[in-house]
């Protein structure tokens, strides 16, 4: 099947095969906890987190422009560029 005449439908490997090298070149700054990053556009919560290692073990709290995130919305919260994320954990005491 064909879009027109002259032109021939891809597939979506290929496409992701042309579009990978160039998606490096499209970046954002994200701020964590005063530190900044410079991460892939689109990312969500959790990928940012994985990516740059970074610990979130029970008791970890997470706020994105001082909103705060649950963690079960972390995978579907994209991030954008220039966006302030502040990663607190809850310390016990008396």
């Amino acid at each position: 099947m064909t879009i027109c005449q002259t032109c021939d439908i891809i597939s979506a490997a290929k496409f992701a095969e042309l579009l990978l090298p160039i998606l490096p070149l499209i970046e954002m700054k994200i701020v964590l906890n005063e530190k900044t990053f410079k991460v892939a556009e689109g990312l969500s919560v959790l990928s940012f987190l994985s990516e740059n290692n970074i610990p979130t073990p029970k008791g970890v709290a997470l706020a994105v422009n001082d909103s705060v995130v649950p963690r079960e919305s972390w995978e579907k919260t994209t991030l954008k560029d220039g966006n302030k994320l502040i990663l607190i954990s809850a310390a016990q005491g008396g």
